[in-house]
C-alpha cells in the first residue's frame, strides 16, 4: 500500500466545525465515507471535489491536496523541458509562441514554487 497523501481537508472541515457528513453534503454525489477516504489521503479527490472544496474553504487545490499541486507542477515542468528541445532550434512564428508558452509556464511554476516555498 503507499504512504498517505497530504491533505489539508480534515483540519479545513474541523476548524469550521463540519462533519464528514456536513461537509459530504455540499459536495456533489459524495458521502461521508468518501470525505474520510480524502482526509485520510487513501483516495484522490475528483476534479468535482476539488472544485467544491475551493467553493466551500476559498482556497486553492494547493493549499487543500498540496500533493497534487507537487505531482503536476514536476509533470509539467519536465514536459516543457522536453518540449522546449524540441521546438528550440525551429524560427516559425507557430514555434516562436509556443516557446513564449513554455516561458510562462516556468515563470508560473518557479514563482509559485518560491511563493509557497514547495
Amino acid at each position: 500500500m503507499s504512504p498517505p497523501l497530504k491533505c489539508r481537508l480534515r483540519t479545513l472541515r474541523r476548524g469550521w466545525s463540519l462533519s464528514q457528513h456536513d461537509l459530504a453534503s455540499l459536495i456533489p454525489g459524495c458521502g461521508r465515507n468518501r470525505i474520510g477516504r480524502l482526509e485520510h489521503g487513501l483516495s484522490e479527490p475528483s476534479a468535482s471535489e476539488l472544485t467544491a472544496c475551493g467553493l466551500i474553504f476559498g482556497l486553492s487545490a494547493f493549499h487543500m491536496f498540496p500533493h497534487l499541486y507537487e505531482e503536476a507542477a514536476t509533470t509539467v515542468k519536465d514536459g516543457v523541458e522536453r518540449l522546449h528541445k524540441k521546438y528550440e532550434p525551429k524560427t516559425s512564428p507557430k514555434a516562436k509562441q509556443r516557446m513564449q508558452l513554455f516561458h510562462q509556464i516556468r515563470e508560473r511554476i518557479t514563482t509559485h514554487a518560491n511563493h509557497h516555498q514547495l
